[in-house]
């Protein structure tokens, strides 16, 4: 069935008669038709499915705000929705008013009445609307929680609060402790824990148990939307659905990928930087820093700078003298710094990360204990009125001046720049910038760069909305962007004014160097599930318009209660990091990189444990006769003598088949000895024991003096001369 205009004999319901929601006293159907009546433009029989499920979860629903702002007994954390008018919007009440708190998606307010309006009750409207082509456009999960919810909405009597001494009937629902549950026995209320306990109720999320099972209506069990796939379990809502779209969008990723990892391609070898960073305000790298955590098993860490957070390896916290302003730390409350500090500064970077040194002022980067570098850099901002930078690289054990390097930062317009020395991989370093005049600091990328890997790239700041980071500046984003090989740009925020911010987000990226956008639909929090649903639409739409991908970490959760119960979040904000490391392991799951680039694999791990009666390394293709497959101690990053591997705990080395004859081993020889012989242990070889060294040393060379036959000559050949046991011996030969 195609969208488009049809024509009913459906009743229509006045246009001046402005109510179209009331939870309180079930006014359902009503929601409906009034909703058909006001749907008058496209037809679209998608757009009437959003706007009624929208609608039918709203505690009040009118036609304009005026309506809306005329009702009484509303209460705080109830929600409403004015449908037309420049004050068309999704509303919630606090503090005894109505709190605009996001906009109507465009289509609502516009679809065709007819297309609401194809069966004489809600539920038909709602099961052609799921069997219509429509459904094509949108993802399976959220057509089949949409479909519930507007089916279900009708067949529910919201109540408000809990209340002891109040009469419940079935499919009552309350609001307890934050939590929305649904009576399942009708009873008069007492204690609600016992009542709980008993059970009267159980938490609602959007169908009873028993209304997916029950048989006794059309209206309930099989005769539900979306039963087919409710009636298992509510994880059953995930089977075989994605929750990544647009995932061909991430190309520049990919091919950053390829380029990285070149394969089984002969010698070849991992080269270069990825850089994968993070935007938005302080939810934007709750899923960046457990996916980044675990694409480094796979891909090592290729830089330790000060910008990375959430247990990623940065430096020591930098210390200073003199006069500074730290961005950093500084309060989120206009786009300039007056110079005094206090306020954070989105001039150069979307941030605020930078750090400003007056004239004489110096900031030390230490590493710590952190050695295996191949680089070590220090970046700042170059513009009108910046001075002059010195740095020094300092060698952190000795506390020796190694070199120094001065930069004049002064140019006619923001842009970025750097110092850069190339390092010895076994020394620890400290950097020392001192400022003449002022200077800009990008301190969260200086630090120590390794010679390829992943680079932890963070724009995002806590408290920020998007305004404030696309405030910064261009030629300093789009520097970094292109210094690091910045592929995959995570962007998550909880957007006060999404329908202005998030477009001009997207219009800021196509200015900048080419790299995949990974939108993620924020997790799950306390405010209404309603307005979190509406910007997360805000972002899909736009994400899909953009050429970005979209992954739905909302629905990933399920809802604000299954984090409660799961202990995944404590502060009502923002999801513990339990919840995005779920979120970030469905998310690799989707993308595949730890098994597409895993045809030559460098892991980065402290330690590694493999039990197994045999190990084998076999080359691909690898037969008899072929060039042999090679194990390679590669030179590590740092750490007592690099050029040596270290084996332990050997009982023997075999070179060639132990089954095979004369096959020679190598071997313990008592408690003190070396084995060198055969498979068998006799005949061929040598077995030395109790040898403390041997070493080769100076031989003589004088002529042997004459000796009768059978004879040995009195003067020998040489000597061969020993250490055993800490005393010289010679032995003679002739």
């Amino acid at each position: 069935m195609a969208d488009g205009p049809r024509t009913t004999n459906l009743n229509r319901v006045a246009m001046s008669d402005e109510v179209i929601v009331n939870r309180a006293n079930s006014t359902g159907l009503q929601a409906i038709q009034d909703l058909a009546m006001q749907l008058a433009g496209s037809g679209a029989i998608a757009s009437a499915l959003n706007a009624i499920a929208l609608v039918s979860a709203a505690d009040y629903a009118r036609v304009s705000y005026a309506a809306l702002n005329a009702v009484t007994g509303a209460s705080n954390g109830q929600t409403g929705i004015a449908l037309v008018g420049a004050d068309r919007g999704i509303y919630e009440r606090q503090s005894g008013a109505w709190v605009r708190v996001a906009d109507l998606p465009s289509d609502t307010g516009q679809a065709a009445a007819e297309a609401a309006a194809a069966a004489a009750d809600a539920d038909r409207i709602v099961a052609q609307a799921a069997a219509s082509e429509a459904l094509a456009h949108r993802t399976a999960i959220e057509a089949t929680e949409d479909r519930i919810e507007a089916a279900t909405a009708i067949i529910t009597n919201y109540r408000g609060a809990w209340t002891t001494g109040t009469a419940y009937a079935v499919r009552d629902t309350v609001m307890q402790g934050g939590v929305q549950y649904i009576c399942t026995v009708a009873h008069t209320a007492g204690t609600f824990a016992t009542d709980l306990a008993a059970p009267r109720w159980q938490i609602y999320q959007g169908a009873a148990l028993a209304d997916l099972a029950s048989q006794s209506s059309t209206a309930l069990g099989a005769g539900m939307i979306g039963y087919e796939r409710q009636r298992t379990t509510v994880a059953s809502r995930l089977e075989g659905v994605s929750l990544l779209e647009g995932k061909h969008n991430l190309r520049d990723f990919y091919n950053a990928l390829y380029t990285y990892n070149p394969g089984i391609s002969p010698g070849a070898s991992p080269s270069g930087f990825i850089g994968i960073g993070y935007y938005g305000d302080s939810v934007s790298p709750h899923v960046w820093a457990s996916f980044v955590q675990q694409i480094f098993q796979a891909i090592p860490q290729g830089a330790v700078i000060g910008g990375t957070s959430f247990s990623i390896p940065g430096p020591s916290p930098a210390t200073f003298t003199g006069s500074y302003f730290n961005s950093g730390s500084a309060v989120v409350d206009w786009y300039a710094n007056d110079g005094a500090g206090g306020k954070a500064d989105f001039t150069y970077l979307p941030s605020g990360g930078h750090l400003t040194l007056f004239d004489a002022a110096t900031m030390t980067i230490d590493m710590g204990q952190q050695n295996g570098f191949a680089t070590m850099r220090a970046y700042f901002a170059k513009g009108p009125g910046m001075g002059t930078a010195t740095v020094q690289l300092i060698n952190r054990d000795t506390n020796a001046v190694i070199d120094t390097q001065t930069i004049n930062l002064a140019d006619s317009a923001l842009g970025g720049a750097k110092v850069q020395w190339n390092v010895s991989a076994s020394v620890k370093y400290k950097m020392v910038i001192t400022a003449s005049g002022q200077v800009v600091v990008l301190s969260g990328f200086c630090g120590g760069f390794r010679s390829h890997g992943i680079v932890p790239l963070g724009f995002g700041r806590g408290g920020s909305i998007l305004s404030n980071n696309n405030y910064s500046s261009n030629a300093i984003f789009a520097y970094l962007m292109a210094e690091f090989n910045c592929k995959l740009m995570f962007i998550q925020a909880k957007e006060e004014n999404a329908a202005v911010n998030i477009p001009a987000t997207f219009s800021r990226f196509a200015s900048l160097p080419a790299c995949s956008l990974l939108v993620i639909g924020s997790l799950p929090d306390v405010t209404s599930e309603a307005s979190q649903l509406a910007i997360q639409k805000i972002w899909r739409d736009n994400a899909m318009a953009n050429y970005a991908a979209y992954f739905d970490g909302y629905r990933a959760c399920r809802n604000y209660t299954e984090l409660v119960r799961l202990g995944w979040i404590t502060d009502g904000t923002h999801p513990l990091e339990p919840a995005n490391r779920f979120v970030a392991q469905l998310l690799h799951g989707e993308l595949g990189i730890l098994e597409t680039f895993g045809t030559k694999v460098y892991r980065n791990v402290a330690a590694g444990e493999v039990k197994a009666s045999a190990f084998r390394i076999p080359k691909s293709g690898y037969s008899l006769g072929d060039a042999a497959p090679t194990i390679d101690f590669v030179q590590p990053y740092g750490g007592g003598d690099p050029d040596r591997a270290i084996l332990k705990f050997i009982r023997e080395l075999w070179f060639g088949d132990p089954t095979a004859a004369n096959v020679m081993r190598l071997s313990q020889y008592g408690n003190f000895g070396l084995d060198i012989s055969d498979k068998d242990g006799t005949g061929m070889g040598l077995r030395l024991g109790n040898i403390i060294e041997l070493r080769n040393q100076a031989v003589t060379t004088a002529a042997p003096g004459p000796g009768g036959a059978g004879v040995l000559p009195t003067t020998p050949a040489g000597y061969m001369q020993f250490a055993i046991n800490g005393q010289q011996r010679r032995i003679p030969y002739y």
